[in-house]
Order: C-alpha cells, then sequence, then structure tokens
C-alpha cells in the first residue's frame, strides 16, 4: 500500500507542476461497442470504470470470442471504442484544435491468432481533418502512429526485432500542443511516447502537416478492432486499457512524462503481483 501511494503521488506532481493552455476537463469515458459489427453473434464482455486519474478504477476491458461467420456483416471486422467524456460517460468530449493536453493508458492485447490483424491504441477522429491513429496491432507487431494530418511515427515493428508482442503490457500516450501555447511552431504539435518497459520513448513534438495546421472538432478515443481468423475455433480477442489518465494542460517533458509512466506500470505490477 504504502508504495502504491508513493507511485500514486509521482503522477500527481507530474500533473501539478504544467503551465500551459488547458484543455477541456474530463471526468468519464463513454464505451461505445460494435462501432465496426461484421460477426453480430460474438461473445462480447465489457467492463467500464468511467473514469479517469483514479488508478484501478479507471480501467476498460473489451473481451470478445466466439467469432463466426454469421451471414450479416461484410465478415471483416469487429471494433469498440471508449471516448473521454466531460460528463460521466453521457457523451463524446468535442475537443478544438486549440485544446492542449496529455492521455495516456496501459494497454494489453491478448489474441488467439496474431493474424489477421487486431489492433488497439488510440484514435483522434474528425469528420472535417480525417482519423489520426497511434496503434498497436497484432500480425506485424507495430506501434506506431499514422493519419489525418497527424506526423508519422513508427516506434518499432516485429521484423526489426522491437515491435509489440500480442499479451503484453505497454503504456502508450501523447501530448497535443496548441498552435500559439508558446511551445512549438505554428501549427499544432503532437509528442508521442511509450513504455514497454525499457524506459520511456518518445517522438519530440512533431508538427501537424494538415492545411488546418492541427486536428479540427474532434474526439479522442481508445479503441479496439479484431479481424478473427475464422478457421482458429478459438480465436479471441481481448483488450485491456488500464490506469487511463488525463491531464488538462501537457505534461512537462521529459522527466514528468518518464515519471508518470512509470509510475502508471508500476501499480500494474502491483496489482499482478497480488492477484
Amino acid at each position: 500500500m504504502k508504495r502504491m501511494l508513493v507511485l500514486s503521488a509521482a503522477i500527481a506532481a507530474c500533473l501539478g507542476a504544467q503551465v500551459a493552455l488547458a484543455g477541456p476537463a474530463i471526468n468519464g469515458l463513454k464505451l461505445s461497442t460494435r462501432v465496426f459489427n461484421d460477426f453480430t453473434t460474438t461473445n462480447l464482455v465489457t467492463a467500464n470504470g468511467n473514469s479517469v486519474n483514479l488508478g484501478a478504477p479507471s480501467t476498460v476491458t473489451i473481451n470478445e470470442s466466439g467469432f463466426v461467420n454469421d451471414g450479416v456483416g461484410g465478415n471483416f471486422a469487429n471494433r469498440h471504442d471508449v471516448t473521454l467524456s466531460p460528463d460521466l460517460g453521457a457523451s463524446n468530449q468535442l475537443f478544438s484544435i486549440d485544446d492542449s493536453y496529455t492521455v495516456w493508458t496501459t494497454v494489453t492485447l491478448a489474441v488467439g491468432s496474431n493474424s489477421p490483424r487486431k489492433e488497439a491504441g488510440f484514435h483522434i477522429d474528425s469528420q472535417i481533418t480525417g482519423t489520426a491513429s497511434f496503434i498497436i496491432n497484432s500480425d506485424a507487431g507495430e506501434i506506431v502512429a499514422f493519419g489525418g494530418g497527424a506526423p508519422f511515427k513508427l516506434f518499432g515493428k516485429l521484423s526489426d526485432g522491437n515491435g509489440y508482442v500480442a499479451g503484453t503490457p505497454i503504456l502508450m500516450g501523447f501530448t497535443m500542443r496548441a498552435a500559439g501555447d508558446g511551445n512549438g511552431p505554428a501549427q499544432s504539435t503532437i509528442e508521442y511516447f511509450i513504455n514497454r518497459g525499457l524506459g520511456l520513448e518518445t517522438s519530440g513534438q512533431l508538427p501537424y502537416a494538415n492545411l488546418e495546421g492541427g486536428p479540427v472538432n474532434y474526439s479522442v478515443s481508445m479503441y479496439t478492432q479484431t479481424a478473427p481468423n475464422l478457421t482458429n475455433p478459438n480465436e479471441f480477442a481481448n483488450t485491456t486499457f488500464a490506469d487511463i489518465h488525463y491531464s488538462s494542460a501537457p505534461v512537462p517533458e521529459p522527466a514528468s512524462i518518464a515519471m508518470a509512466a512509470l509510475a502508471s506500470l508500476g501499480l500494474i505490477s502491483i496489482r499482478r503481483s497480488r492477484a
């Protein structure tokens, strides 16, 4: 218990030291299941803590199995979203291009078959500027960000010996800095960061490349998407977003992000050792 309190205090210290353009307040998580629903008869079990910044209660699990060709959908994939909410999960938060903040979680994607692809991570989703993704996937083992005008970043893949291994936890997050907050160029910048147990890895501040100079009128979601192997009767995809954290101002780099990342992974380790 003493160690848990120390690690939680480390996170609080990180978040309390920030001076930056504030983003919106977030107090919940809206779970939207079967956003894609090509396999309508799967066994789907979810749990939504509907909270942020509260350690174990700020965790969402999405476990799915029993994939069969039901003749209804396009037989491509099922997808489920967990979106940051300003009103205890009643609706999605709509962010603006002027918002600066940091968000992170520890993701575990366990699967029955690595191929076809299963993936999990973050979506920055705008009907105006498109969808930016920061994900892990099961087949190539990529840890990668791309799309929606956001800068591309590849942290690694299995073929280069530096990728994601399905079933292992990895802390993933990003810091959005709005243009004009004094921390970057005219464009908004995004900084991706991970901790896979090897210490903090960060992309540094990377500018958006679209004409708008950043994402416009968008939501921020964690999601999991499964393209099943229908020849495997034991196919499944179990996804955990653990210790979901959000700061309405950018967490300073690099030391504070490192401290917060280690604290979050430390709390995961403590709970597993007691299981």
